[in-house]
């Protein structure tokens, strides 16, 4: 056609050393997908990312397959993934969890469109063990109405919505049996002027600058179109442009276009001659807790004295990844994480000019405090136990409800000790929990029922001499709710001599069978009582069973 285009090949003669796979021994839950980076180390001390040109395994691709570095767990367990180029390798361990989705949160919530625009949705699930992980990628998407709007699965767009015409819509994500959706409406508004932003960026050659397009329509709305629009570029040598995202070529001027449906807005871009002589990242020395994350910054300084957000153009890299690890991947560029406890130089590398920080990475520590259960209603007069549950930076969690600091907002309402709440007049009160300057609250509700009769189960149990069984107390109240009583009521026995009942703490209603015999266990509080009869039998332990039976043992007996 002799067309032809061209471009600059600087080859070194620096070798690969080493290849790092970030994050380092990630978990995530099982049918969920995790992208990873490989980074290469060179012998001139250089890095780069590696992740599309590695060649990368799974060791159990059971438990997880990779391809481009995108993990999707497929099993529950381990299994090593590795990046490989030119002989050299890295790895890192990802473990899939048996986590169950509990919820999927779609964002932004319940958007409005302009027909024939665009935006991108992202799909967050929560799990049974807390984690929240980004599902856009992993999600099946669908719109309740093709006709307004549709919503793309296809795998570099999944979450893309493109409106279609006036009306409305919802959009749904689903997964593992778990769904979200958000409402979506479209509107008939026209677009009436593009603006596109910043206006007039400098930027020095070999660089680039993020431009977005701002579309304000004839109903007085705004709405970020940068996706949806076209964007040109007036001379291709000082300045391209894909995606609103300019490359400074060489220097010059050049005025960026973009346009929709016959509407231009525009913006010039001047590209300086100006070198990167250093790069500064901050913020200087940051100290961070094991399992959190802070995000760098690297600024570059050119020699006509401008400066430049290089954080998405630097080459990161962490000198002890087993203290802290920094990211590479797109969208998440200088984020780093504290592994373990210690201290790790961070780096940020481009075009030979390098900048660096010293991070400090500290023990876990209380992120997040949540009691159990939400917003209680009990009867006055009787106990609820409430837990507090602690999540730490590093994602686990440990019960604090012994150690934390309960508080009441109203102890004539309702006082609380180590959790357990008790119900003194009608009303609501606020209880609080607190450890190392972490709370969270809950409401609990007393009401003003009085207690008409308690049911103490099983019924008529029969045990034998030397065992036990647990009773559980359940009252019933005069506004027909009901509420487990077992800690709360007084326990008897009308015949310790045949079995005993407990009233110790966390062995309530415990029945233990001492002799042959029958005997009435009550449960009784504020007056009420309930009771049923226990009898223990002279029946001996004669042997214990263990299920299932190995293969081997039935097949020795078949064979016998």
């Amino acid at each position: 056609m002799g067309i032809t285009g061209s471009t600059t090949v600087t080859g070194t003669a620096a070798t690969l050393l080493a290849i790092a796979v970030t994050p380092i021994n990630p978990q995530t839950p099982n049918g969920t997908t995790l992208q990873l980076s490989a980074t290469g180390v060179f012998t001139d001390g250089t890095s780069q990312d590696l992740t599309l040109s590695a060649a990368w395994s799974s060791s159990t691709p059971s438990v997880a397959t990779v391809q481009g570095g995108l993990v999707t767990t497929v099993g529950v367990g381990t299994s090593n993934i590795e990046a490989a180029l030119n002989g050299i390798s890295g790895s890192t361990t990802v473990t899939s969890t048996n986590a169950s989705l509990q919820s999927i949160a779609i964002t932004p919530d319940s958007p409005t469109l302009a027909q024939g625009t665009s935006t991108r949705l992202t799909a967050t699930g929560t799990f049974s063990d807390g984690e929240v992980v980004d599902l856009t990628s992993t999600v099946s998407w669908n719109s309740s109405s093709g006709s307004v709007a549709t919503v793309s699965n296809q795998p570099t767009t999944k979450g893309q919505v493109q409106a279609v015409s006036a009306g409305n819509t919802s959009v749904s994500a689903q997964l593992l049996g778990v769904s979200g959706s958000t409402p979506l409406t479209v509107t008939s508004a026209v677009l009436s002027s593009i603006t596109i932003t910043p206006a007039n960026p400098v930027i020095p050659a070999g660089t680039s600058v993020q431009l977005n397009a701002i579309g304000t329509f004839s109903d007085g709305t705004s709405q970020d179109i940068t996706g949806s629009v076209t964007w040109t570029s007036t001379d291709g040598s000082v300045a391209t442009v894909i995606g609103g995202l300019v490359f400074g070529a060489a220097q010059g001027s050049a005025t960026i276009g973009a346009s929709l449906k016959g509407v231009e807005g525009s913006t010039g871009v001047t590209v300086t001659a100006a070198t990167l002589t250093a790069i500064q990242v901050s913020p200087a020395n940051p100290t961070v807790a094991q399992g959190l994350s802070v995000q760098l910054t690297a600024t570059g300084v050119y020699s006509d004295g401008s400066t430049l957000n290089l954080t998405s153009a630097v080459s990161w890299a962490s000198a002890a990844t087993d203290v802290a690890e920094v990211s590479n991947s797109i969208g998440s560029q200088g984020l780093m994480t504290g592994v373990s406890p210690g201290t790790s130089t961070i780096s940020a590398s481009l075009n030979g000019i390098s900048g660096s920080t010293n991070a400090t990475i500290t023990g876990v520590v209380l992120t997040s405090i949540t009691i159990t259960p939400i917003d209680p209603e009990i009867a006055s007069g009787t106990n609820i136990q409430l837990t507090a549950t602690g999540t730490f930076s590093d994602g686990s969690s440990s019960d604090l409800t012994g150690t934390a600091a309960w508080t009441s907002s109203n102890s004539s309402v309702a006082s609380v000790v180590a959790g357990l709440v008790s119900g003194k007049s009608a009303g609501t009160v606020t209880i609080t929990a607190s450890q190392a300057g972490i709370t969270d609250t809950t409401t609990v509700t007393i009401s003003a029922v009085t207690l008409n009769s308690i049911v103490v189960t099983p019924g008529a149990p029969t045990i034998a001499s030397g065992t036990t069984v647990q009773m559980t107390a359940v009252g019933q109240f005069s506004d027909g709710s009901t509420q487990n009583l077992t800690r709360e009521v007084a326990w008897t026995s009308s015949v310790p001599a045949v079995a005993t009942i407990s009233n110790s703490s966390g062995l309530q209603g415990l029945v233990t069978g001492i002799s042959p015999g029958a005997t009435n266990v009550t449960a009784t509080l504020s007056g009420v009582a309930g009771f049923t009869q226990v009898t223990v039998t002279a029946a001996t332990l004669t042997s214990i069973g263990v299920f299932p039976e190995s293969l081997t043992s039935r097949a020795e007996r078949v064979r016998s």
